[in-house]
């Protein structure tokens, strides 16, 4: 459709599928004034070109001014509106319909309630989904049972009731056997023991009574020795704190001085060991990674270089031959080894190829040396050049490469980390030496001073009590003598008892005592054997293999029947996925439903879409995104906005012409509501150039190659090259070679060569956006202006 005037005009709705070329009203009243005054305007035009001594025009040649407009190609097809958003929606389970919430063409809220069944229904739901819910609790319980395993504690627990019923169990023999023992050897022996034990008391009793009333010898002099060693102790204590008051010892303080210096120089040096580490290691790291970087443009330039392609981020990690197969690129036939395979003229670069074959093509007839892809050539001269040898020695290079810098950053972090422990250890022994000092320079505190005074009271007390001691041997204290009567008096009874006890077990055992003693036995027996048995029980839970596998299965089982009552309650009632308008409804109050695919529908009457086919050949116009204006009978006088939203891939026919579905998406107006199946004519802009320099296709003439005009200018027509576009079949736009305001030859007439060579010229640029720019792809064809 052209439109040689600054803005767009409505267009009327043309009853078909395909192109529209359509011919506006002031184009229609343009054409009449050109034939009704087409001879006014040869008349007139020729009179002026001859008052100027220029060419006559020829009889049906009309002079047209070049005008600047809008040129607009469209693809125009009927349809009717169609609400794309819809919801068909049916009950979960078969029922009895209880109440029906809404009617047709109400409007309904994202959520609201639709309809239900019956109460009976519902309940029987409910009543299925609880039954479902106590299955699933059932067997997960029996699952939990089948898996139950005994821990560790409960293990531990049997066990020690194992030893500890062994234990009694022994006590219980050994009591049984020492009653049936006339001798009862154990017993006797332990009151035979005791009475031993009571005798050595009671003598030293006996010898430390004896000891104060008459002291011997030796106790003089251990009590002598006592007091010697009190004041040893004693000036010992004394000494202590005579040096606690000295402190700090001045030859301490320079030999922890001299230790802190080396502690510092060692601290200083291991650092400086360590930042030369850090810089060595740091240039010998970036070294290898520049020389790994370095390799892999190296790779990566050998691709361009005989391909005109580099390897993706994925692929310059792989061998070349892996490249090569994930490119689909075989080199024999790339860099064929023989001349009578190579490529005897210039190929078309295949774009499905990541390779360039026209660079190939260079190098195996414009380079000097002979090129191969593979290398295993036969008989090559000097200097072939090998394309495969040349990409695995740059991946060498860069496989090199890695190994290095993975080798240096290793030996880099072993280095770092031995000389960071050495600057930590010298760390740690500078601290050390700084406390050495600090502990050589500080003087006695008052608690150790404290300490040391309270040593030597101490010490002067012991030797008092020493002192005391041995004046005492010389006359007994009587209330010692008294203390050390008593202790022999009790050492006396406690002997008494003793030996009562031994003479009582040497007697016969009652029999009462031996059958208990063996009833003890017996319970003991009995108690380790349950004891083990529940150990046994313990040890066994849990191994029932085939048992788990069951439970799990049957959980399955009852979970998804639990899911499935479950979404059978919520179908009972169907409510709204989202707002819009009841479209639908298929169900009344007490009707039996038995899962019927529809109950109540509803749709978005807010989204409409004009639903349409166009032909094979304007299908390929068109695209998903394309604007498009839309008119309805409904509408008259009003175009709306659109946008391509779907092009369909299923081809169809209609009147032996293949077609395919469109769906062109409504600007609906605020206010406005559609009725679906409303009729709509969609033209969709496929092209549209504003703006631009226009003259009539019957203006044009020339060739192909090169169009021209017939241009009048000072009285003269000469015929002028020009570079054109776009054409809707009656304006065509031009490039170059004209200016505004300028005046064309337009042939009225359909006799000529010029009209001959327009159309040659439209015929061959069938499929082109534009003209003389060379040749163009697509399908859209524009149509010639008839002859008159």
């Amino acid at each position: 459709m052209s439109t040689p005037d600054s803005e767009p005009e409505n267009t009327p709705a043309v009853p078909r599928t395909g192109r529209r070329n359509t011919i506006r009203p002031w184009q229609a009243v343009a054409i009449v004034a050109v034939l009704v005054l087409g001879g006014a305007g040869s008349y007139y035009g020729y009179s002026w070109l001859s008052d100027r001594g220029g060419s006559e025009l020829a009889e049906g040649q009309q002079l047209i001014p070049v005008t600047r407009g809008n040129l607009t190609n469209q693809v125009s097809t009927n349809g009717s509106v169609v609400f794309p958003e819809r919801e068909s929606l049916a009950f979960g389970a078969p029922g009895t319909v209880g109440e029906v919430l809404v009617a047709e063409g109400e409007y309904v809220e994202a959520g609201q309630a639709l309809t239900s069944l019956d109460q009976a229904t519902i309940a029987g739901l409910e009543r299925a989904a609880a039954q479902a819910e106590v299955a699933v609790e059932d067997v997960a319980d029996q699952l939990a049972e089948a898996k139950e395993t005994a821990d560790a504690l409960s293990l531990a627990q049997a066990e020690s009731a194992i030893v500890q019923a062994e234990l009694t169990l022994r006590d219980a023999e050994e009591l049984l056997a020492e009653l049936r023992d006339p001798e009862r050897t154990t017993e006797i022996a332990q009151a035979t023991s005791a009475v031993a034990a009571t005798e050595t008391v009671h003598e030293q009793a006996v010898d430390a009574l004896n000891a104060l009333i008459d002291p011997d010898e030796d106790s003089r002099l251990a009590a002598a020795a006592a007091v010697t060693d009190a004041r040893i102790a004693l000036e010992a204590a004394r000494e202590t704190l005579a040096d606690l008051e000295a402190l700090p010892d001045p030859d301490a303080v320079a030999a922890a001085r001299s230790a802190l210096a080396t502690a510092q120089e060692t601290y200083e040096n291991a650092t400086a060991d360590l930042e030369l580490a850090q810089s060595d290691w740091a240039t010998a790291v970036t070294n290898a990674e520049q020389t790994v970087s370095d390799a892999e443009q190296a790779y990566s330039d050998a691709f361009a270089g005989w391909f005109g392609a580099r390897p993706s981020a994925k692929e310059a990690s792989m061998a070349p031959a892996d490249v090569l197969a994930a490119w689909g690129a075989d080199l024999d036939v790339i860099y064929p080894q023989n001349d009578a395979a190579r490529f005897d003229q210039i190929p078309q670069d295949d774009p499905s190829t990541p390779w360039d074959e026209n660079l190939a093509f260079f190098w195996t007839r414009m380079s000097p040396a002979v090129v191969v892809g593979t290398c295993d050539v036969s008989g090559a001269p000097g200097g072939t050049r090998c394309v495969m040898d040349e990409l695995e020695s740059a991946w060498d290079s860069m496989d090199a490469g890695r190994d290095a810098l993975a080798t240096s950053e290793s030996q880099s972090a072993s280095a770092l980390t031995a000389a960071r422990a050495a600057q930590s250890n010298a760390a740690d022994g500078l601290s050390d030496a700084q406390d050495a000092l600090e502990d050589a320079e500080t003087p006695a505190n008052a608690l150790a001073l404290e300490d040391a005074g309270q040593a030597v009271e101490a010490a002067e007390a012991n030797l008092q009590t020493a002192e005391d001691t041995a004046a005492e041997l010389d006359e007994p204290d009587a209330l010692a003598v008294a203390s050390a009567s008593a202790d022999v008096d009790v050492a006396t009874a406690s002997l008494a008892d003793t030996q009562e006890d031994l003479a009582s077990l040497l007697e016969e055992p009652d029999k009462k005592e031996v059958d208990s003693a063996a009833s003890d036995v017996e319970v003991a027996k009995a108690q380790l054997a349950d004891a083990e048995a529940t150990l046994e029980e313990l040890r066994a839970v849990g191994t029932d293999d085939l048992l788990i596998a069951l439970r799990e299965t049957e959980l399955t089982e009852a979970l998804a029947m639990l899911d499935e009552a479950r979404e059978a309650l919520a179908g009972a009632t169907i409510v709204a996925p989202w707002a819009g308008t009841v479209n639908t409804v298929a169900v009344e109050e007490g009707q039996s439903v038995n899962m019927m695919p529809v109950a109540i529908e509803i749709v978005d009457q807010t989204i409409a879409d004009v639903a349409a086919f166009v032909d094979e050949i304007d299908v390929l116009s068109i695209a998903v995104g394309a604007e498009a204006n839309i008119e309805m009978d409904a509408l008259p006088g009003q175009v709306l906005a659109g946008t391509v939203v779907e092009i369909g891939k299923a081809a169809g026919s209609q009147q032996s012409v293949v077609t395919y579905p469109v769906s062109v998406r409504i600007e609906v107006p605020e206010g406005l509501q559609f009725v679906e199946g409303l009729s709509a004519t969609a033209s969709v802009v496929i092209q549209e150039e504003k703006n631009a320099l226009l003259i009539p296709n019957q203006a044009v003439g020339g060739s192909y190659v090169q169009p021209t005009v017939r241009l009048s200018q000072d009285g003269e027509v000469s015929e002028v090259p020009v570079v054109l576009g776009a054409s809707d079949g009656f304006w065509v736009v031009v490039r170059s070679g004209l200016s505004e305001g300028a005046r064309v030859v337009m042939e009225s007439s359909g006799t000529g060569a010029r009209a001959d060579v327009k159309l040659q010229f439209q015929a061959q640029r069938g499929g082109s956006s534009g003209f003389g720019t060379g040749g163009a792809q697509g399908s859209q064809q524009y149509k010639s202006i008839p002859s008159k």
